[in-house]
């Protein structure tokens, strides 16, 4: 039983098997999440029961999917966050996560932090490497939270402890910082005061 990648994804590895391509729904020339989400699983497929050459293949089309719309990176990212764990990292799952330390606008707050899950934002939030101030990574927070905001406001209120509020100016935490609602007006009154 092969439990963490769809039927579509066990199809393509059997269709490589035969052909030494990938089928045309994987194909990189119409660029989108469930591609990307498709290819991240393959290669993970491949890396699991050491399919080299399927390896090679996916890694390749994952680089070029990213290069040609970078949002996807997040995707990806996630995808192989939820397969492998946000911990362990291979080569293409960190030419992801370097693709958004890089370009966190045009990734993070291009709309792909919203298909991320739970534990992909929270190793967003404690990557130390991330191109982004603190009130960056609170629009990346609040981009995420607000996507479904009735699930993921707790979520979000325990994620924003990786937010240093003192590096935030003062009229952004008053306005909108504060209507978050991710921080109490004590913990935003008591920053004010030292800034």
């Amino acid at each position: 039983v092969v439990d963490f990648c769809n039927e579509e994804v066990i199809k393509a590895a059997v269709h490589h098997c035969f052909s030494g391509e990938l089928p045309s729904e994987f194909s990189i020339s119409t660029p989108s999440e469930e591609v990307a989400r498709n290819l991240a699983q393959l290669d993970h497929f491949a890396h699991v029961y050491r399919f080299d050459a399927l390896g090679e293949v996916t890694y390749r089309a994952l680089r070029k999917l990213i290069n040609r719309r970078v949002v996807l990176a997040c995707a990806i990212f996630d995808e192989l966050s939820y397969r492998e764990g946000a911990g362990a990292v291979d080569s293409i799952k960190r030419y992801a996560l370097d693709s958004m330390r890089e370009m966190p606008m045009d990734t993070l707050l291009g709309g792909g932090v919203q298909w991320m899950k739970e534990a992909s934002v929270e190793a967003i939030m404690q990557d130390q490497d991330m191109d982004v101030d603190e009130f960056h990574m609170f629009k990346i927070l609040n981009a995420w939270a607000s996507a479904n905001s009735a699930e993921r406001l707790p979520v979000a209120r325990r994620l924003s402890e990786h937010i240093e509020l003192k590096f935030i100016e003062t009229e952004l935490l008053v306005t909108q910082v504060r209507r978050s609602e991710y921080f109490t007006e004590k913990q935003i009154g008591e920053v004010v005061k030292l800034i």
